[in-house]
């Protein structure tokens, strides 16, 4: 039996796909034995045609009756994980092509690779123009992104129901990204657009063998477009109607000299919103008519404008030696985060019993926030002067991989830098009136190294062995007003508290695996990673207002710091065996750990009970198995997958708010578990038409959580002991649907001689969850359905291309989190609330 197929430069080479890249789509090249330039290690260069041609596959009637009646079983009944990136071949050729991907940190086919991988290629993004990550995870199954909330970390993640909330600063995601091999861990990041995308691999299930301490629940990898070996540079532009989105897009790419080669992508987008905001000018019932309140900042939201830019360049002198660099900055400006939220209540939402005269509390995109008074913010460092809201980021990556081939040796290095900027002024009451308003900030610095040598011997055995360090400084802010109490006589300020936090964290860590090919179709492989990593926290208040009563929140005196150090260490082993009956098929099962680090929480509010023991969160780790079947039949006309695992989870470090602080906290859960089915298919019926399903079934529930934090007005029968904590043993995990599928299918025919006609349409269906940590039943999500279908006229060179693309067609809201609401009614909630139906031209030009 042919074993896997392996990378035709290296196994370590993560730039593989930027080889194979012809302009912005990307298309996969089946690698054969005969290959003499891949045999030799010469480079994949891809003509206009994009791509190695295959044999012309012949169908027969019988084999399509036979194919068709196994896809519509399929279609019906599979569970899904999976592949949902295509390359359509070129000529005649019917079949799907390979999918390469590096879930192993070296280039192996989607099919031969032992890892549960959906994968998503340039054409799967811009099928329906998803340069997000929110857009994109709706094209991959069991995976929840949130959108970008006021302070916390910005944006979670969640894949088979295990996540990371927003609300809390000193909380880093359990899914992190992972662009172009620089690991991000920071969900602030995630606002900013994932343009010129070659491909993008949602690992499911621990990661920490190759992708480190931070990714017990997965990682979204996303792999940039690299440069070209010849001259090509492109322009996109597009228009939403809904909420007045333009965008432009642009690149140039080629090469400088013989070994020396760049690409430089750049976009800039304005978007006016798609909330209404009503909020008007009125007066404040608390402070009185000398402290009138203007109203909403603006009266669409979330809006703003973002610029990012990506200069990648490749140096290759010599064929056993090659770097790459890669440079991304950003800068994002608009509303606060806050303004495109909405509230969730009985009645009209109200601040400490005002009831706000222009809110409602309905899901129906209209909101009611409003600015500060301009006599608020006197003194208030980080304030706008006028009162009104904002949101500032800049972000900036560096990455240099660097590639030595020593033999049948691949010696690699991953150096980078991040910076993140983030500053907002934001109303956390979410109504007209300015009582808790706050200015939260970040800024942090990461400093990462990877070294690994990997091996390509001829022999049975090969290994990969590695070192990774990893070293941040961040420093946040909390200046916040909690309640109108007047003015400080000393200061004149009107704000409760400044309040500042310096976090630190070193990371030292070496892994390695060995692979033993026992026979030529049968591969055992085994590792394991040891990581120690060191945390510290210096938090503390610099100002308190002497007007603020303790009645209110007994804060921490001024000047009073709490410091906390801690040190974790850790073995995450994995093994996997992986059989393949024929070269298109593969059954394995693996044993699989990961694990995140504990740390310190960085509560806006701090209070005086607060101390270094009740802020400090344990490690979050996780152990389990699975189990999963893949392969391409039928003359590789349909692809199929299936996977079947089960996950232990513990110390779950998850975030709930305390209503007597006003700030939401991390503890960690005792035990959760998540088992389940996925399953997917995709079939080239002919060779315009193109099928696609995926189902899955996930049961995540709580083993052991006894101290979790009630809901608003959770009763005894409820389950609330004390009035103060329940047990959630046995109860489901928030964003985490026991059902998902998707059914989609993708026509692409001749109308002339040099005109092609697309058509494509998908449906997802997501059963219902929870939305927030305590699991109450009022913002509970029900199960939705969701629509895109677009429609593309091009030329078959795509030199130009013109699109017509509709995103939630069904105008579902649909919750992703929901928090409490400072300072509210009884059960009265914030909702992020996704975006409503999407209508968008766009047109592209190639050179």
């Amino acid at each position: 039996m042919a074993p896997p197929i392996q990378s035709p430069r290296s196994h370590d080479r993560l730039t593989l796909l930027n080889e194979v890249a012809y302009v912005c789509r990307v298309r996969y090249a089946r690698v054969r034995p005969a290959d003499s330039k891949i045999a030799a290690g010469k480079k994949i260069v891809t003509t206009g045609g994009g791509g190695a041609h295959m044999k012309h596959v012949l169908f027969h009637r019988k084999t399509l009756l036979t194919t068709s009646r196994i896809f519509a079983v399929l279609m019906v009944v599979t569970p899904s994980v999976a592949c949902y990136a295509q390359s359509v071949p070129t000529g005649d050729d019917r079949g799907l092509t390979d999918i390469i991907v590096t879930a192993r940190k070296r280039t192996e086919t989607l099919i031969s690779v032992p890892v549960a991988v959906t994968a998503l290629g340039a054409a799967d993004l811009n099928r329906y123009a998803a340069s997000d990550l929110s857009k994109i995870s709706q094209l991959a199954p069991q995976v929840i992104v949130t959108s970008p909330s006021g302070g916390g970390q910005g944006t979670g993640f969640t894949i088979r129901g295990i996540g990371s909330s927003t609300a809390e600063v000193g909380l880093e995601s359990s899914v992190p990204i992972n662009l172009d091999g620089v690991q991000q861990s920071r969900g602030r990041l995630a606002i900013f657009s994932m343009f010129d995308i070659a491909q993008v691999e949602v690992l499911k299930g621990p990661q920490a063998l190759f992708f480190g301490k931070n990714s017990p629940a997965g990682v979204i990898s996303l792999q940039s477009s690299g440069p070209t070996d010849s001259f090509h540079a492109g322009i996109m532009a597009g228009y939403e109607f809904v909420a007045d989105e333009r965008y432009v897009e642009a690149y140039i790419s080629g090469p400088i000299t013989s070994n020396l080669k760049a690409r430089l992508a750049v976009r800039t987008s304005e978007i006016a919103g798609w909330v209404r905001n009503r909020s008007t000018a009125t007066v404040w019932p608390i402070a009185g008519p000398g402290f009138p309140l203007p109203g909403a900042s603006s009266k669409r939201a979330p809006n703003g404008h973002q610029v990012t830019g990506r200069l990648t360049v490749e140096y290759e002198p010599t064929p056993e030696f090659d770097a790459t660099l890669r440079i991304l900055a950003g800068k994002q400006r608009g509303d606060s985060d806050t303004s495109g939220e909405e509230t969730l209540c009985a009645g009209v939402p109200a601040t400490y019993g005002q009831a706000d005269p222009t809110g409602d509390c309905r899901l129906n995109r209209i909101g009611s926030i409003g600015g500060a008074s301009p006599k608020l913010v006197q003194n208030w460092p980080l304030a706008s002067q006028d009162g009104s809201q904002f949101t500032r980021t800049d972000v900036f990556i560096g990455g240099l991989t660097m590639n030595y081939k020593l033999n049948d040796v691949t010696l690699t290095s991953v150096s980078s830098f991040t910076q993140l900027k983030y500053i907002a002024f934001d109303n956390f009451t979410f109504t007209s009136f300015p009582d808790i308003f706050a200015s939260p900030g970040e800024n942090n610095k990461t400093y990462t190294q990877e070294l690994r040598a990997s091996s390509n011997f001829d022999g049975p055995l090969n290994f990969m062995l590695g070192g990774y360090y990893e070293q941040y400084k961040r420093r946040n802010t909390a200046n916040s007003m909690l309640f109108f109490v007047g003015q400080d006589p000393a200061t004149g300020r009107y704000l409760s508290y400044l309040h500042p936090s310096v976090n630190k964290g070193t990371t030292y860590s070496g892994f390695g695996q060995l692979r033993w090919a026992i026979l030529d179709n049968l591969e055992l492989s085994g590792g394991v990673r040891f990581s120690s990593d060191r945390r510290s926290v210096n938090t503390r208040n610099d100002y308190v207002n002497p007007l603020f009563s303790p009645a209110i929140i007994d804060l921490l005196p001024a000047g009073q710091s709490i410091i906390g150090k801690q040190k974790d260490s850790n073995w995450s082993p994995e093994a996997s065996l992986a059989w393949h009956p024929t070269k298109d098929s593969t059954l394995y099962i693996a044993y699989k750990s990961g694990y995140k680090a504990g740390g310190f929480a960085n509560p806006a509010v701090l209070a005086q009970n607060y101390t270094t023991a009740n802020i400090e969160f344990n490690p979050e780790k996780a152990k389990g198995g699975e189990a999963g079947y893949k392969a391409e039949l039928f003359d590789r006309t349909l692809r199929i997958e299936l996977t079947g695992y089960y996950y232990t989870f513990s110390n779950l470090q998850l975030s709930s708010f305390e209503n007597t602080t006003f700030s939401y906290f991390i503890k960690n859960a005792g035990k959760a578990r998540t088992k389940g089915v996925e399953a997917s298919a995709e079939w080239r019926a002919t060779h315009d038409l193109t099928l696609r399903s995926a189902l899955a079934y996930n049961r995540a529930r709580y083993v052991s959580f006894p101290t979790s934090a009630c809901y608003q007005q959770q009763t005894a029968a409820q389950g609330c002991v004390g009035g103060v904590t329940q047990d959630l043993a046995g109860k489901p995990l928030a964003r985490a649907p026991d059902w998902v599928a998707s059914v989609g299918a993708t026509y692409d025919t001749p109308i002339s001689r040099s005109l092609m006609l697309g058509l494509s349409a998908d449906t997802r269906y997501s059963s219902s969850y929870f939305t927030d940590p305590v699991l109450s039943p009022i913002p509970k999500q029900d199960g939705f359905f969701l629509l895109n279908a677009a429609a593309r006229l091009y030329t078959r060179d795509e030199t130009w291309e013109l699109s017509l693309i509709g995103r939630n067609l069904t105008n579902k809201i649909y919750i992703t989190e929901a928090q409490d609401m400072p300072g509210g009614n009884p059960q009265s909630w914030v909702a992020q609330v996704e975006r409503p139906r999407e209508i968008l031209v766009q047109g592209k030009f190639r050179f």
